[in-house]
């Protein structure tokens, strides 16, 4: 699921070439009929979900005094909110089979905002009590809920062209490498389970 088909198409085509099936489903997190149509077709298509992996974000920035204020909504609306409702498409299933895994994926930012970052963290903040609410409310009916901190740059061909062009490999996160620890979560037996974890590359400095 996403807003744009060309972002999923080297994902999908990696799960084919495995010998998975892949299905590429527009989604606008933030708009509830749109969020249910797009899994209404994942059911259809590809049967109940077991596993919900929330990605969708926008790092956007403000001073305060100076903030869209739609921009600033509209960030929550992307982070905070649209886990909530993706949330609900799939919980109720889980429920009713008694397992299932919801993995968040969080930033820095849902620990420690900064000057110029309200919107953003906010969205973050909102997130990870999101996510907390979440694995209280649903373990004792056995589902697994986890926040994953990614604390770091994630290396992708659009952060190697921009941003992130000089920053040393050392410091940005593997996305395969990442995977492994999202599948670990998922694998992980009811009575150890984690409900928070960080996630960052050897090279990357960190303070909480």
């Amino acid at each position: 699921m996403s807003r744009k088909e060309e972002s999923c198409k080297l994902t999908a085509a990696r799960i084919e070439k495995l010998g998975g099936k892949s299905l590429y489903v527009h989604i606008d997190v933030c708009d509830e009929k749109k969020v249910k149509a797009a899994f209404d077709e994942v059911r259809k298509t590809l049967g109940t979900p077991s596993v919900l992996v929330f990605n969708a974000g926008n790092a956007a920035m403000g001073k305060i005094l100076e903030l869209d204020l739609e921009k600033f909504k509209k960030t929550w609306e992307v982070g905070c909110y649209g886990a909530l409702l993706c949330a609900r498409q799939v919980l109720p299933a889980m429920v009713e089979a008694k397992a299932g895994t919801v993995l968040i994926s969080g930033a820095t930012a849902g620990f420690r905002s900064g000057a110029g970052w309200a919107p953003f963290g906010v969205s973050k903040f909102g997130l990870r009590a999101l996510s907390q609410s979440m694995a209280k409310e649903f373990a004792p009916q056995g589902i697994h809920v986890c926040h994953l901190r990614i604390d770091c740059v994630l290396d992708t061909p659009a952060a190697r062209a921009g941003y992130a062009k000089n920053m040393p490999k050392d410091k940005l996160g593997n996305c395969d490498d990442i995977a492994e620890t999202y599948y670990a979560m998922h694998m992980q037996p009811k009575y150890g389970w984690t409900n928070e974890i960080d996630i960052r590359p050897l090279g990357e400095n960190w303070t909480c």
